[in-house]
């Protein structure tokens, strides 16, 4: 019993981090579009949330919600 409760804790981190890495690609993505067409204050903006973007590329990987999903890019 206490195998099958670290077994589904383990399935929750690994959901956990592929999550995180498939939301850092997509913002990233949407943050470079951003760029190219937003105004001046939002690019200041964008500044913060392309750090932490690459944050959460650099702490779940690149391909790890690509992989964990069965994603084909």
């Amino acid at each position: 019993m206490m195998f099958d409760y670290f077994d589904s804790m383990e399935n929750g981190i690994e959901y956990l981090i592929a999550l995180g890495s498939i939301v850092g690609v997509l913002g990233l993505v949407v943050c470079f579009v951003f760029l190219l067409v937003g105004t001046k204050r939002l690019r200041m903006s964008l500044i913060s949330v392309m750090i932490l973007c690459i944050a959460l590329i650099s702490l779940c990987g690149l391909y790890t919600g690509f992989n964990y999903f069965h994603l084909n890019i």
